[in-house]
């Protein structure tokens, strides 16, 4: 029996990229009505834990709903409203903000060297 090829030179598919899971893949095409899991939700939106758990706190997230006694998830549908309008208050910020004004004491102006 010969052994099987385990580096990346012998065997190219071991160095392959990690796939998308099927549900992100198929976001597009799920039902309104079917619930996913708290990583597809961070994939979805590019989210760390804590930027999920702010953004849920502050209401423009859906907060997820308790499926069982330890599981919660959110339903595709909501997720689809808080993605349009993430969406479309990123695309309404200003590109070139103008900068906040400094605080505390003014700078003395630099005299002329003469």
């Amino acid at each position: 029996m010969q052994k099987k090829p385990t580096s990346s030179k012998e065997n190219p598919a071991a160095k392959a990229a990690p796939s998308l899971p099927v549900t992100l893949e198929n976001f597009d095409r799920l039902p309104n009505s079917m619930y996913v899991r708290k990583p597809i939700v961070l994939a979805l939106f590019g989210f760390s834990n804590a930027t999920l758990a702010r953004r849920v706190a502050d209401g423009k997230i859906p907060a997820p709903k308790k499926i069982g006694a330890q599981m919660s998830a959110w339903q595709v549908g909501e997720l689809r409203e808080a993605q349009a309008a993430f969406n479309d208050c990123t695309a309404a910020a200003p590109a070139d903000p103008e900068p906040a004004p400094r605080r505390g004491r003014p700078r003395k102006a630099l005299a002329a060297v003469a």
